[in-house]
C-alpha cells in the first residue's frame, strides 16, 4: 500500500517533468539523463559548455535562483568552436522510454552509486518537506509522529533504490553510454575524453574541458548557490559513501539483495 501511494507520487512529479520535452526539441540533441541525485546537472553543464551548445533543463521551466548565474556559460556562445554535430544538450530525469529519441539524438545516462542515491534521496526528501509551507511539511510532521526515523529511513531507501536499480536496469539493456559519477569525482579530464571519443571526438578539447570542469566545480557551484536569494537551501555534500554513515547491516543487505546485480554490472564493488 505505502508503495503504491509512493509510485503515484513520484510519477506524477515526473509525468508533470517531462510536459517540457517537445518545447526543447532541436533537430539533433543530447540527452543527459539519469536518476534524481546522481550529478546530471554537473556533468550536463561540462558536456554544454565543452560542445558549446545551449543548454536547457526539461523538467524545469525556469532557472532556479542558486544556478541562474551559470546561464550565460551555458547559451552555446563562448569564444570556442564546439560541436557540428548537436544543437543543443537537454537535461533531464526522464527515462529513455518516456523521451522518445529522435533518429539523430543521442542519450548519455549518468548513474551514480545507487546507495548514495538513496541516502541523499531520504535527506534531500526530509529537508525539503520539513522548511516547506505547504501540505508536506504538515504530512511529514504527522509521519515522524507516527513511524520511528530508523523504520522510517529503512523503508524509503528500501524504495528508492528499487527505483533507482530499476531504471538503471532499462538504460544498461539499451545500450547508451553510461557515466559514472564517482569515475567524475575521480578523474573528470580522462572521464569526459572518454565520453567525447564517443559521442562528438572532433569537439573535444583539453583545454576547454579542464575551463569547465573548473568553471563548474563543485565548490564554486556550491559558494553561487549561498549567495543566491533562495530561502530553501540544501546542504550539498557532493561526495560518494556516505551512506555508510546511514546504512544499517540491514540496510546493506537488504540493497544488495535488491540491487547487487545492477551494480556489478556498473562495476561497483
Amino acid at each position: 500500500m505505502v508503495n503504491r501511494l509512493l509510485d503515484a507520487f513520484f510519477n506524477r512529479i515526473r509525468e508533470f517533468q517531462m510536459l517540457g520535452l517537445e518545447h526543447n526539441r532541436g533537430e539533433k540533441n543530447l540527452f543527459v539523463s539519469g536518476y534524481p541525485i546522481s550529478g546530471n546537472s554537473w556533468i550536463a553543464y561540462l558536456l554544454a559548455y565543452i560542445l558549446n551548445c545551449k543548454y536547457h533543463d526539461i523538467d524545469h521551466v525556469e532557472w532556479s535562483p542558486q544556478r541562474i548565474s551559470l546561464k550565460e556559460s551555458l547559451s552555446g556562445t563562448n569564444d570556442h568552436d564546439g560541436s557540428q554535430i548537436f544543437d543543443r544538450v537537454l537535461k533531464t530525469h526522464g527515462c529513455a522510454s518516456a523521451i522518445n529519441l529522435g533518429p539523430n539524438d543521442r542519450l548519455v545516462y549518468n548513474v551514480r552509486d545507487g546507495r548514495d542515491v538513496a541516502n541523499s534521496f531520504y535527506h534531500r526528501v526530509e529537508k525539503v518537506w520539513a522548511n516547506s509551507n505547504n501540505w508536506k511539511r504538515k504530512l511529514l510532521y504527522k509521519v515522524s509522529r507516527v513511524i520511528p526515523i530508523r523504520f522510517r529511513y529503512s523503508m524509503l531507501i528500501g524504495y528508492f533504490s528499487r527505483l533507482w536499480a530499476k531504471e538503471v536496469q532499462v538504460h544498461l539493456d539499451a545500450g547508451f553510454l553510461i557515466i559514472r559519477y564517482e569515475d567524475m569525482l575521480v578523474d573528470p579530464l580522462e572521464t569526459l575524453k572518454t565520453a567525447f571519443a564517443e559521442l562528438d571526438p572532433d569537439a573535444w578539447d583539453e583545454s576547454v574541458a579542464q575551463k569547465a570542469i573548473d568553471l563548474f566545480s563543485f565548490g564554486k557551484m556550491k559558494k553561487s548557490a549561498a549567495e543566491s536569494s533562495a530561502t530553501v537551501k540544501t546542504d550539498r555534500v557532493g561526495g560518494s559513501g556516505d551512506w555508510q554513515n546511514y546504512f544499517s547491516p540491514s540496510d546493506k543487505k537488504r540493497f544488495d539483495t535488491n540491487c547487487g546485480d545492477v551494480m556489478c554490472a556498473l562495476g561497483y564493488d
